[in-house]
């Protein structure tokens, strides 16, 4: 396991995963944790270009999951208010598209990624968090859909990814709700994916991290990619894949273990 403290909001940790008989699997998970120390963990243009850099270095080193979490009593609060002020209507608006592309770019990171929400997650930190293919909680974090509150709607991109996680009603009834969720009513509306004692958290959402690692990579693109929609290019990406050398190796191997014993 490696560690980098990078200059802002990330540390990035790099973990090696192991074989069953203890020897290095040369497969790779990388571990986000997010802390805006002073700013309740708001997510603003500063971390959004530090995480773009880290999302490139991902690709880079062939990582083959990604966790992301964050320290604090907050995974994210969303936009920084203060930020906003100071940049008036051109210059905010102009931060904000560029952490929509931010967000996008993590939706469509070409494998699984997971989010560990240990701390509350408010307005625009749900926008953040529904750029994950999968969500763990704690029992007691609250999911604040706050946008309205404050005068706005969803700005990085949210409502769509939001909308086909939930559907539309869901999503609707919430914003214009404008209030805060337990982590019970998430799951029960599909926002997260599990809740997990926090003790264990961590240690849960890592060993979902690592056992989808350690499965073939090269069809996450056809479950992620919008690209690879409807049917003609479902068919396209499938043939690619059929009789690919990782296709053919599952075969063989399923073809072994088939084999009658003597």
């Amino acid at each position: 396991m490696s560690k980098s403290k990078s200059k802002t909001h990330f540390e990035v940790i790099e973990h090696s995963l192991e074989n069953s008989d203890g020897h290095p699997s040369g497969l790779t998970v990388v571990e986000l944790v997010f802390c805006n120390p002073g700013s309740r963990n708001s997510f603003q243009l500063e971390s959004a270009r530090e995480l773009s850099g880290i999302l490139k270095r991902i690709q880079s080193i062939k990582a083959r999951a990604l966790l992301f979490r964050a320290e604090g009593a907050f995974f994210c609060s969303g936009g920084n208010l203060s930020d906003h002020l100071k940049q008036g209507k051109t210059g905010g608006l102009k931060a904000n598209r560029e952490i929509a592309t931010c967000l996008k770019r993590l939706e469509g990171l070409g494998i699984p990624t997971i989010a560990v929400v240990e701390g509350d997650a408010l307005g625009g930190g749900l926008e953040l968090l529904s750029a994950f293919d999968f969500v763990f909680a704690a029992p007691h974090v609250l999911f604040g859909f706050w946008q309205r509150r404050i005068g706005l709607s969803h700005g990085w991109g949210g409502r769509a990814r939001l909308e086909r996680r939930l559907g539309a009603h869901v999503t609707a009834r919430l914003a214009l709700d404008a209030r805060a969720i337990s982590a019970e009513e998430a799951l029960r509306v599909g926002l997260i994916d599990q809740i997990a004692a926090s003790w264990k958290i961590q240690e849960d959402a890592m060993a979902q991290a690592a056992r989808m690692a350690r499965l073939p990579m090269k069809p996450v693109a056809g479950f992620k990619d919008p690209k690879i929609k409807g049917e003609s290019a479902e068919r396209s990406f499938f043939a690619k894949l059929w009789f690919a050398a990782e296709h053919r190796a599952r075969l063989e191997a399923f073809g072994e273990k088939a084999k009658p014993r003597r």
